[in-house]
C-alpha cells in the first residue's frame, strides 16, 4: 500500500513540477545553468548551517530539489525542440 501512495506521490510531484516550470518560463526567463547549479545547493547549505533538521524541513527542502531539478530538465527539453540548442553528432559514417 505504501510503494502505490510514494508512487502518486512521485507523480504527482512530477507532474506540478512541469506545470510549476511552464508557467515561470512564461512569466520570467531563467538561466537553467544557474537553476543547475543552485539546486544541490538547496540541500547542502542547510546542512552545513543547522546541525539538526526537522523531517518536515528536509522534505520541504527535498521538494524544492526535486522542482529544481525537474525544471531544469524541462528547459533543456524546450531549448531543443525550440532549436535554440544544438546538438551536435561526432559520429562520421562510413561511405562505402
Amino acid at each position: 500500500m505504501i510503494k502505490i501512495l510514494y508512487s502518486f506521490v512521485l507523480i504527482g510531484m512530477l507532474i506540478f513540477s512541469i506545470n510549476f516550470t511552464k508557467f515561470i518560463t512564461n512569466k520570467f526567463k531563467i538561466n537553467r545553468w544557474i537553476l543547475a547549479f543552485c539546486a544541490p545547493l538547496v540541500l547542502i547549505i542547510p546542512s552545513v548551517v543547522f546541525d539538526n533538521l526537522s523531517n518536515v524541513a528536509w522534505f520541504i527542502l527535498i521538494f524544492i530539489f526535486f522542482v529544481m531539478c525537474i525544471m531544469f530538465f524541462e528547459l533543456n527539453r524546450v531549448k531543443i525542440e525550440k532549436r535554440q540548442m544544438v546538438m551536435k553528432n561526432n559520429f562520421r559514417t562510413k561511405k562505402r
